[in-house]
């Protein structure tokens, strides 16, 4: 089933690298993405930053002469921060003081922590000529630097909580509470513990270097704190230099001083270094912000000359999968990694990044530079792609793979692999190759703007799978019947870089959308609009090929999205819109301002206004911004073994009840061509004529013939003597593909296959 509805949400797009979400046993959100610290969030107020810093210097303590309980000995004192839920920070440095008997203690200076999340301090002092374990003296609120009642004998103190210094076998405890790597973009969550991977690796703009200097100028980047300590690079450049201070978004100093020629805006990229390549942090049990880099790493040491670096971290099973632009490694441990941690080669593939890779039902899939693949449960490699590996290796943009993602639907079975083709001018996908886990059918689909990423949400007691995608929205599939807005119309004239439609109300939210002839001369050519000019002609920013001409017709999806400028119970308006009757039971959706969140079906337009079926529940204002959208859509039968002639290829589809016209091919054991002028079908009227020499148009509306309704069940090639168009010989295989926009409803494809036909008498 193909079959989709755009809805919408507010949603908010930061520059950088993209961020991974990993959700705690106790619900909580951990988002990194390597540039700056990573954030935790209980979905309420503001995120706090990932881990809580560390004091850096001791508290300054002094002994008070027979003004407590101490014995003549040596004491030692540290403190540490605590947020409000009892989270705490490693201890700090400690100080020691020398008492006299019937001394107590007073602390004079407690450094206070400059993080928001903080409210308190607690203090810690060990019994006479003790080290540890220490004991907890009193809690204070984080703002009070002073404390003067530390007045109690030794066996008082020992009564209160204990805190380890260092465990037995020398691994930390009172110092492990260290925040994780701010280089990691990825955290995922394995047997309670959490584990951090993925360099970063920051190019974004340009930078003036000067022989001699230390200091370094950016144009369009965007550098934070965190980044002090990285490796710096210059394009070219055969010095490793480490960043000394981030002065701003544009500044930073280097060490040593820049030792190569000027360059007033060279590439560059920010690293966190060579000997991170093949690093695996991991945080303490249920403690996902305890990572203490000194100990709690796994190396993945390459077991193979071709080396790369690790991409990405998925957990499957009892394994832990790390994820490598050529290889996976299994990694597995029984309750320590520092100490029984297992790595192993598991695979001579690789993932291009950590979102070209999903889970579903045991089975994990991934995209590599050959194209899509899959871990089956059991362990075992699956090369789901071969079947598509011509049309994967042959049309993608890889210099763009860090944008690829892979989404698993578990509702339908479907995996999309989403990339970016040669011939889209884009930064992020809005084309997918989709997989069917059940059939086993590929096919491809092309969505109405950029995608950047996929989630899991729950609507109406359902999971539903969004994809974040341009203008703000997020885009709901599989929710039919779709809505689809599709401008459709016969060209007029044309010119090398327009077309006209006399009749056509093209309007200006069809700017940026893809105009595609879908009959006719230059049938197949697609090219983005540019401009529109007086509603009946739009210019295209490329050339035709092939000018359409007047038996030329088109097809323009769009996702219409602007602000309104009024509205009431029932309706939508947009004083800057005329809106086309093509959008009349599609679904406008507000995405952000009063009435966030609501989509209703469109019943009627009128000029500059939209009315809707069912009222809203907050009428739209002037602060609420709407979106309606369209999606292409491209079907790709499996291969279809046909064993004589005496049978013919069918295709069964549920028939709709609006126009509905999609260009049919067929082809033969995978051809890089298509079979050219087919021409005998069964009576039906379903492919009603040939466009070009290797496609036939096909009808899917119900109506399409005067004389009854379509059963949504055609012939599309008949092999049988004595009628002999094609001959077909045993154990050849056919294929078809099918393209083009559906209009305002589902496109149900049921089946591709063989039926036996009797000969003719």
């Amino acid at each position: 089933m193909i079959d989709k509805q755009i809805a919408t949400i507010e949603t908010s797009v930061h520059t950088g690298l993209k961020s991974w979400w990993c959700q705690t046993r106790k619900g909580r959100l951990i988002r990194t993405n390597g540039l700056a610290r990573g954030t935790i969030w209980d979905g309420l107020g503001t995120p706090d930053d990932l881990g809580i810093t560390a004091p850096a210097s001791a508290p300054t303590v002094a002994s008070d002469a027979a003004a407590g309980g101490a014995i003549e000995a040596t004491y030692t004192f540290a403190f540490r921060y605590i947020d409000a839920d009892g989270i705490p920070s490693s201890l700090s440095p400690v100080t020691t003081v020398d008492a006299s008997e019937d001394d107590g203690f007073d602390w004079s200076s407690i450094t206070a922590s400059s993080e928001s999340r903080v409210t308190q301090k607690e203090l810690y002092r060990s019994v006479g000529d003790g080290t540890d374990p220490l004991y907890l003296v009193a809690t204070i609120s984080n703002v009070t630097t002073t404390y003067g009642s530390d007045n109690d004998d030794d066996d008082t103190v020992a009564e209160g909580d204990a805190l380890v210094v260092l465990f037995t076998d020398g691994t930390l405890s009172a110092r492990r509470f260290e925040p994780p790597p701010t280089h990691t973009r990825v955290c995922v969550r394995f047997q309670d513990r959490y584990f951090y991977a993925v360099n970063a690796v920051y190019k974004t703009g340009t930078v003036a270097v000067t022989n001699a200097s230390g200091a370094v100028t950016g144009t369009g980047t965007d550098w934070t704190d965190d980044m002090e300590d990285r490796k710096f690079y210059v394009s070219g450049g055969a010095t490793e230099y480490t960043v000394s201070s981030v002065v701003s978004g544009t500044s930073m100093t280097i060490s040593p001083v820049y030792a190569e020629s000027d360059d007033s805006a060279a590439s560059y990229a920010i690293h966190p270094g060579r000997d991170e390549n093949d690093l695996v942090y991991f945080s303490h049990p249920d403690e996902p912000e305890s990572v203490p880099p000194s100990q709690n790493y796994i190396r993945v040491q390459e077991n193979t000359p071709d080396s790369d670096e690790i991409t990405g971290l998925i957990p499957a099973g009892a394994q832990l999968y790390c994820l490598k632009t050529r290889h996976v490694y299994r990694i597995t441990f029984v309750a320590q990694p520092t100490v029984d941690a297992n790595v192993a080669l598991a695979y001579a593939r690789g993932c291009v990044n950590q979102w070209a890779c999903a889970l579903m039902h045991g089975t994990v899939y991934l995209i590599d530079a050959a194209g899509p693949w899959a871990i089956d449960p059991d362990g075992g490699f699956n090369g789901i792609g071969d079947a598509i590996s011509d049309q994967f290796l042959d049309n993608v943009n890889w210099s763009q793979s860090e944008y690829f993602f892979t989404s698993a639907d578990h509702a339908t079975g479907v995996v999309r692999f989403f990339v970016i083709l040669v011939t889209e001018n884009v930064t992020r996908p809005q084309t997918c190759y989709a997989y069917n886990t059940n059939s086993g059918q590929w096919w491809k689909e092309t969505y109405f703007g950029e995608i950047g990423a996929e989630c899991k949400v729950e609507l109406m007691g359902r999971t539903r799978t969004a994809f974040g995608c341009a203008n703000d929205t997020i885009c709901i599939i599989d929710d039919g019947p779709s809505d689809i807005v599709a401008a459709t119309g016969q060209v007029t004239s044309a010119d090398s870089t327009s077309l006209t439609n006399s009749s056509a109300s093209f309007i200006s939210a069809q700017v940026g959308a893809e105009v595609t002839i879908v009959h006719g001369t230059g049938v197949g050519q697609k090219r983005t609009i540019s401009s529109v000019d007086s509603g009946t002609k739009v210019t295209v920013s490329e050339a035709w090929y092939t000018n359409p001409d007047t038996s030329s017709r088109y097809s323009i999806p769009y996702g219409v999205h602007g602000t309104a400028t009024g509205g009431s119970s029932t309706t939508l308006v947009d004083s800057s819109v005329t809106w086309p009757n093509e959008v009349i039971d599609a679904v406008v959706a507000i995405v952000s301002g009063t009435g966030v969140g609501q989509s209703r079906r469109i019943k009627s337009v009128s000029s500059n206004t939209i009315t809707v079926q069912t009222a809203w529940t907050t009428t739209p204002d002037t602060t609420s911004k709407y979106v309606v959208g369209a999606i292409e859509i491209m079907y790709r039968s499996g291969k279809v073994p046909l064993m004589g002639s005496t049978q013919a290829l069918v295709l069964e589809w549920s028939p709709t009840t609006l126009d509905a016209e999609l260009r049919t091919r067929l082809q033969y054991d995978h051809a890089s061509t298509y079979v050219s002028a087919w021409a005998e079908n069964q009576p039906g009227g379903a492919w009603s004529q040939m466009i070009g020499d290797d496609a036939k148009l096909i009808n899917l509306k119900s109506t399409s013939s005067s004389l009854s309704d379509s059963t949504g069940y055609e012939v599309i090639l008949h092999h049988r003597p004595p009628v002999r168009v094609m001959t077909v010989p045993r154990k050849r295989y056919a294929r078809a593909m099918i393209a083009g926009f559906v209009g305002k409803e589902e496109l149900e494809i049921g089946n591709f296959g063989v039926v036996d036909v009797p000969d003719k008498e």
